[in-house]
């Protein structure tokens, strides 16, 4: 029997997820809108401009774009058949397709299932792990359902938690029934699942949305309000200021909204750092993006005195391509280090003097937190979330916002009062030991999720 022919429209993470999923069908072309990608050979396949279906024959064209609506209707309005264009909607269709990894104890209780997108050691994936230990300290079960695997999904293996993974989220109500609905508590991780929200209204159980996220994320997310309805099961918290701030701003509807703060195990016992010899390293760690500012840095040190730059040394750790590791490395003391494990990069702290967040944007970097555990001097901007904790050089060092004449006035100050600097590094201790400890992350967390689970 001859294979069916089909096109694959979007070449997204959907796409990463399933281009080689089909295998009872023949993929004829892989179309994107991007003009960017038009050309560009991505997993095996040249990608073509939507043009190119009236160039083939095919059986049906599958939307491997989570946002379709748009892309659908272009289609519709060519003369294509809404019963030959396949969405990931369509759940009948994609179930056979949909890969499904169950490692669950079925012998433990189901009290609280743990939603995530992701699974690496950083931000929000993190802070859920964080939070899940601390409820099974605490005598709750907890199981977790995630979309994507990564270094933080081999170790809730090892750690021997319950674990579902799934593609994708876009479940039927059927689904939900059989994969959710024996739970007495579901806490969503992060804005990026807002729509796995309007799907979890078919159940009767309670639901913790945790967001962490600012406003520039809503933008990029684009969660449609008008389709999360708030039932009474529902339950929204913010990580800090930001983040609730963030959420009142772009939902329209008069919602409730908590504060949860998450928090962090210190497993290090750091002594004084050694700030009066040598170079003095400044570290920013985090991907190379508009939001984290590493451009706005990299601009900011090409305008300091020679005398400065032969003092310090700036770590720039993360996702930096080559194009932009050449660029930013031309300043004499930039090193791009690239991606680190989360133990290669805790390593790292016995070089770093100051970790520091140009963020344009940001709720609450763990990275700051980290660092002030580590006994090591926070320098961040005023938009940051975590400056709300800072009284500036007394437990941290806080700069204007992309003004380089105050970033380059901060690092100054530093060279000039190194020896200031484990009194502030000390100091941002004590603030983490007041907010962010695992002890006050795990009372806080019991209190909330005691109300939803009768022990």
């Amino acid at each position: 029997m001859d294979k069916k022919k089909v096109v694959l429209y979007g070449t997204g993470n959907l796409y990463n997820k399933y281009y080689d999923k089909f295998y009872d069908l023949e993929i004829v072309a892989v179309l994107d809108s991007d003009n960017n990608k038009i050309g560009k050979c991505i997993n095996g396949y040249i990608v073509n401009s939507p043009l190119y279906l009236n160039e083939i024959k095919y059986d049906f064209i599958i939307l491997l774009i989570v946002d379709y609506n748009k892309v659908m209707y272009n289609l519709i309005n060519i003369g294509i058949d809404r019963e030959n264009i396949k969405t990931i909607d369509d759940y009948r269709f994609f179930e056979k397709y949909r890969e499904i990894i169950d490692v669950r104890d079925n012998t433990e209780k189901k009290e609280i299932l743990m939603v995530s997108h992701e699974m690496n050691y950083r931000g929000a994936p993190l802070m859920l792990l964080n939070l899940a230990d601390v409820l099974v300290e605490s005598g709750f079960c907890v199981d977790i359902v995630c979309d994507s695997k990564g270094d933080l999904y081999e170790t809730l293996l090892k750690k021997k938690y319950g674990l579902l993974y799934f593609t994708d989220f876009n479940f039927g109500e059927k689904e939900i029934e059989k994969y959710f609905g024996e739970y007495k508590l579901i806490i969503v991780n992060t804005l990026a699942l807002w729509r796995i929200i309007t799907r979890l209204e078919c159940i009767n159980k309670k639901i913790i949305w945790w967001l962490h996220e600012e406003e520039s994320a809503y933008a990029i997310l684009k969660p449609d309000f008008s389709k999360i309805k708030i039932y009474n099961n529902l339950k929204i918290y913010g990580v800090g200021a930001k983040a609730i701030d963030a959420f009142k701003k772009f939902c329209a509807k008069d919602i409730k909204i908590d504060s949860f703060r998450w928090g962090i195990e210190n497993k290090y016992s750091d002594t004084k750092f050694d700030y009066n010899n040598g170079k003095l390293v400044f570290a920013i760690i985090g991907p190379d993006s508009y939001i984290k500012g590493q451009d706005f840095l990299i601009d900011t040190l090409k305008n300091c005195s020679r005398d400065i730059l032969n003092n310090i040394e700036v770590l720039l750790i993360g996702d930096i391509s080559e194009s932009k590791k050449e660029i930013y490395e031309k300043v004499p003391a930039v090193k791009c280090l690239g991606i680190m494990t989360h133990t290669e990069l805790m390593e790292m702290y016995e070089r770093i003097g100051v970790i520091l967040s140009v963020s344009r944007n940001d709720t609450f970097p763990v990275v700051l937190i980290e660092a002030m555990m580590r006994k090591r001097v926070c320098m961040m901007s005023d938009v940051v979330g975590t400056a709300e904790f800072i009284s500036n050089y007394r437990n941290g060092i806080i700069f204007k916002s992309e003004n380089s004449n105050d970033l380059i006035s901060s690092i100054e100050w530093c060279l000039n009062n190194r020896r200031k600097l484990n009194d502030i590094a000390y100091a941002g201790y004590e603030t983490y030991q007041k907010y962010f400890s695992k002890d006050i992350f795990k009372l806080n967390a019991c209190s909330i999720v005691e109300k939803y689970i009768n022990k």
